[in-house]
């Protein structure tokens, strides 16, 4: 009588903890390439109307670091585009954190 092997389980199925720092990445992923486009756009419209290179550039610092409250609707556009991409960033950091800790 032949000896029967036991059944395989599936070749590597990810843990939780795995599974939920790749979502975490891909959000990240999906949030900071919104976010830059957003950024990208009205920092170049920005930049446009305030015509010379030195003063494009210190008008965009100031809307990176000005409370939304005080600044005009395209500069608020603008502010919340980079945030947004800082918060990408962060989510996906913290998939890579999961990925690589629980793997």
């Amino acid at each position: 009588m032949a000896t029967s092997r036991p059944q395989q389980p599936f070749v590597r199925e990810p843990a939780t903890a795995e599974w939920y720092g790749r979502l975490a990445q891909r959000l990240g992923i999906a949030v900071s390439a919104l976010a830059l486009a957003v950024a990208a756009v009205t920092g170049a419209a920005i930049a446009l109307e305030a015509g010379s290179a030195g003063t494009a550039l210190s008008r965009l610092v100031t809307v990176a670091a000005a409370d939304p409250a005080t600044l005009p609707a395209l500069a608020v556009a603008c502010h919340y585009g980079l945030v947004g991409v800082v918060v990408g960033c962060w989510f996906l950091g913290l998939g890579f954190i999961l990925t690589g800790f629980f793997e």
